[in-house]
C-alpha cells in the first residue's frame, strides 16, 4: 500500500513539473504594445519621481494561462496623462518573463523628451504610447548598447526632442561622447562642436536654459618662442576676456584646456582669438 502511494506521489509531482516546463517552453514573444492590445496583460505605468534613468514604475499581469516574454524596446514613448508634465522615452530594454496569471512589479529606464515641461510627480500616471522617430531609436538603441553616463544621455535626448546645441552633450575632451554626438548630429556637413556649454541647475526646473560655465579644448601649433595671447571676443569685437596673456612657450603644438564662468554673459556667438606675435592670428567661434 505504501508503494503504491509513493508511486502516485511522485507521478503528481513530474505531471505538474512537466505541465510547468510546458508553459514556459511554448511562452510567446509579444511587445508590451501588442500584448496590451490583445488584452493579454493588464498594464499601470506610472512616474517613481523625477525624469531620468529608473523613473518609471511598471505593473504588469498576465491574464491568460500562457506563459508570455514581453519586452518594451529602447524608442518607445511613454505618454504622460498631464501635459504640462513630461513624456518619458524608454532607452534600455526591458524584458519581462510571464507565467500565467502572474504579476509582476518592476521598473522601466528612460529619460524626458520634452525639456521645457515639469518633472512627472511620484504616482503620476502613464500610458503606452508609440515609437519615436528614427533618428531618436537610434539615439535611444546606442545608449542601451553603450556605457553613456545620465547627464550626457539626457542631453542627447534633448537635441533631438527640443533642438538644444550639440555642445551640451558633452565635454568635447571626452572622446566617448564622439559617437553619441554625431548620432544627433542630422547634418553631416557641420563641424563637432569643441567646446560644451553646462547649464544652471535651478529646483523645480527639468531644464533651466540658463548657461552657466564653458568648457574649451582646442590645439594651437606655436611657430616660435615669442608671446601667445588669447583672447574671447563678443559680436561686437569687444574683448571680454584673456585666457592667456603673452605666454613665451617654446614651439611646437599645444593643447589647450579652459573651463570658467559665463553667468552674466549675453546669449550669442563668441570668437576665440589665438595671437602669436608676428603670425597670422587664427579664430575660432563657440555660442550659447
Amino acid at each position: 500500500m505504501k508503494k503504491i502511494e509513493v508511486v502516485v506521489i511522485i507521478f503528481v509531482i513530474v505531471g505538474t513539473s512537466t505541465i510547468f516546463q510546458s508553459n514556459n517552453i511554448f511562452a510567446k514573444d509579444f511587445s508590451m504594445h501588442e500584448a496590451l492590445s490583445k488584452g493579454l496583460i493588464k498594464l499601470n505605468l506610472s512616474s517613481t519621481g523625477g525624469h531620468s534613468e529608473n523613473c518609471m514604475a511598471v505593473k504588469v499581469q498576465n491574464l491568460g494561462s500562457n506563459a508570455l516574454n514581453l519586452y518594451l524596446e529602447p524608442g518607445y514613448i511613454l505618454d504622460n496623462l498631464d501635459d504640462h508634465q513630461q513624456d518619458i522615452i524608454v532607452v534600455k530594454s526591458l524584458k519581462i518573463k510571464l507565467n500565467p496569471h502572474q504579476k509582476i512589479d518592476t521598473v522601466a529606464y528612460g529619460f524626458c523628451c520634452q525639456s521645457h515641461n515639469a518633472s512627472p510627480k511620484t504616482g503620476q500616471k502613464f500610458r503606452l504610447g508609440k515609437m519615436a522617430d528614427t533618428l531618436m531609436v537610434k539615439l535611444c538603441h546606442y545608449i542601451n548598447n553603450h556605457k553613456v553616463n545620465a547627464g550626457a544621455a539626457q542631453s542627447a535626448v534633448w537635441t533631438i526632442s527640443n533642438k538644444h546645441h550639440l555642445a551640451t552633450i558633452g565635454q568635447p575632451k571626452d572622446t566617448s561622447m564622439i559617437e553619441l554626438i554625431k548620432i544627433c548630429n542630422r547634418n553631416n556637413n557641420v563641424a563637432l562642436p569643441w567646446f560644451y556649454v553646462g547649464y544652471s541647475n535651478i529646483p523645480g526646473l527639468v531644464f533651466s536654459n540658463i548657461p552657466c560655465k564653458v568648457v574649451l579644448n582646442f590645439e594651437y601649433n606655436k611657430k616660435s618662442n615669442k608671446q601667445l595671447t588669447i583672447s574671447i571676443y563678443d559680436q561686437s569685437g569687444h574683448k571680454i576676456k584673456t585666457l592667456l596673456a603673452n605666454s613665451f612657450a617654446s614651439p611646437g603644438l599645444k593643447s589647450f584646456h579652459y573651463d570658467f564662468d559665463i553667468v552674466n554673459w549675453k546669449k550669442g556667438v563668441y570668437t576665440l582669438k589665438v595671437k602669436e606675435l608676428n603670425q597670422e592670428p587664427i579664430s575660432k567661434t563657440f555660442e550659447f
